[in-house]
């Protein structure tokens, strides 16, 4: 495969010119003789099956997530903090799905302030990433609030306020731009060949690189998730035990009904961690690998390799396709927003059933 073909727009591809020499960088094969130094030179877009495949999943992304923003605006008077949290997550997978659009990317840049720059934010893809990171967070903190709205709803009623998720939406942002940020220290131009280039300090500081990703994007978000959801399910099959020992409660009780509610939101949450894990877990994998010097930079240009980064990029447009195969309500917002009149739709909470009827005896 021709070198000129490769694509920084995934995890591996951060640190596609990196090797393991002491310099610890290397570039792609000098245009310097045929190019005048002040010229650029783009690669075009090959649209190879990775990247027609990339194409509709970000297509997908961007009409979906669309759909799930314009559901929950609709709805923005009586939205609670899960609906908040939802549309933020839509919103951090409309940006990854905007920012994967195959596009030219610069191949040879000047050594000027303009070339530094483009390395930086255009082959790095460091928008992108703090796209796919404020994902990452937005899940998990989906994930943390509905084990506090189960387990714990007092203090959910008392703190889990729309204003203060919206805050917390923030930090995740800042936070998210701020991590990034590394790009830029170890993004630049080589002078000689004038080609973008990754370079660290040292072997080490490349490994601790790629297991700080690893444990900060996967392992960390991964465990908080799962274990929120082994605790919400433990907390649900008592109260159904509670239920079913109450010989005066009716099934068809609201009380009953909205247990069953939670029940819905729970596993389509479960479901949707279930694809993330099941997206990233190999790309990240690989990319703790590569770090780790147990594979060769030859990877990066491999058949795998390239349906490991499609299938990372699926899970940017799949969540709205999971709201509309596995939640009735979701497609009845659908219906409301779109072919019913305003005043017809019903002003409550999607993602968040009401819990009045049933409280936790936990405080």
């Amino acid at each position: 495969m021709d070198v000129y073909e490769k694509r920084m727009t995934t995890t591996l591809e951060l640190l596609t010119n990196a090797t393991g020499d002491i310099g610890f960088a290397t570039t792609i094969p000098s245009a310097r003789d045929i190019i005048p130094i002040d010229d650029w030179l783009w690669a075009p877009v090959t649209w190879s099956w990775w990247e027609i495949l990339q194409a509709v999943f970000a297509a997908i992304g961007l009409a979906g997530n669309l759909l799930v923003m314009a559901v929950l605006f609709q709805r923005r008077t009586t939205r609670k903090s899960a609906d908040a949290l939802i549309g933020a997550l839509a919103a951090a997978d409309f940006m990854t799905s905007l920012f994967m659009i195959p596009h030219r990317e610069p191949q040879t840049v000047p050594d000027t302030l303009i070339g530094h720059l483009a390395c930086k934010v255009l082959l790095s893809s460091v928008f992108m990433w703090v796209s796919v990171m404020a994902s990452v967070f937005t899940l998990t903190a989906i994930s943390v609030e509905r084990f506090i709205a189960v387990v714990y709803p007092l203090y959910a009623k008392r703190y889990l306020t729309t204003r203060r998720t919206i805050t917390t939406v923030i930090i995740i942002w800042v936070c998210c731009a701020i991590i990034n940020c590394q790009s830029f220290v170890v993004t630049s131009v080589d002078p000689s060949t004038r080609n973008c280039i990754v370079r660290y300090k040292s072997m080490v500081s490349q490994k601790i690189f790629g297991i700080c990703v690893f444990l900060l994007l996967f392992i960390i978000p991964t465990s908080i998730m799962l274990l929120s959801q082994i605790l919400i399910a433990r907390e649900l099959q008592r109260q159904s035990v509670r239920f079913a020992d109450d010989q005066r409660t009716d099934p068809s009780s609201p009380a009953y009904n909205i247990l069953r509610a939670k029940k819905r939101v729970v596993r389509l949450l479960l479901i949707v961690v279930s694809m993330y894990i099941i997206c990233w877990a190999p790309d990240h994998i690989a990319f703790l690998a590569f770090n780790l010097h147990l594979l060769d930079v030859s990877f990066l240009y491999s058949p795998l390799y390239h349906g490991l980064v499609v299938l990372a990029f699926f899970n940017s447009c799949v969540n709205p396709i999971i709201y509309g195969v596995n939640y009735p309500e979701f497609r009845k917002a659908l219906r409301e927003t779109f072919w019913e009149s305003s005043s017809s739709i019903q002003r409550a909470s999607l993602f968040a059933p009401d819990t009045s009827h049933t409280t936790s005896s936990r405080a």
